[in-house]
């Protein structure tokens, strides 16, 4: 029997340490445009100004991360919520077809598509699925492997999805 609702939260040291890695990447960057610009490069503009959007975002995240405590996925048998700091999303679990552990470039997540019936986001949904293959992905394993997780989730899944439901009330004979 599962909990009626379970929340799991990231690691914070994983987390925190690739926030930081993100903000020096980017203010390395817009010193690389600093220093175009300081040789009369235009395109230096660009990079500059373009790298220097992830220091604040990455500042937040970490913020976000080790003091607000805002980072969480939380299980309830309507679907799941999604919070990563600026923005909660919920899904319900008949919305999904499967969660499933997917290897890009060298990191490994789990990924999930939406069923037929689901219609939110379209466009966001077409271009993801035709960069990385599916049509959403968590960006944490929340403690766990990503196995674990996509396990977890596919458990959370076929247990309380309205079909489930339905054909648990109604057993085909």
């Amino acid at each position: 029997m599962l909990p009626e609702t379970l929340i799991l939260k990231p690691n914070k040291f994983k987390s925190t340490a690739q926030y930081i890695a993100l903000a020096g990447i980017s203010g390395l960057f817009v010193a690389i445009g600093i220093w175009m610009i300081s040789d009369g490069e235009v395109m230096g503009w660009l990079i500059a100004g373009f790298f220097a959007l992830g220091i604040p975002v990455s500042l937040f995240m970490i913020i976000s991360t080790l003091f607000l405590d805002t980072n969480y996925l939380q299980l309830t048998p309507d679907g799941f919520e999604v919070n990563m700091g600026l923005k909660v999303h919920f899904t319900k679990w008949d919305e999904v077809t499967e969660f499933f552990p997917i290897q890009m470039n060298r990191s490994v997540y789990v990924a999930y598509n939406f069923t037929e019936r689901y219609t939110k986001m379209e466009s966001a949904r077409k271009l993801s699925k035709s960069m990385t293959g599916v049509e959403a992905m968590f960006m944490e394993s929340y403690g766990k492997s990503t196995k674990e997780l996509a396990d977890l989730l596919n458990e959370w899944r076929v247990d309380y999805s309205q079909q489930s439901q339905t054909e648990k009330l109604h057993p085909v004979q």
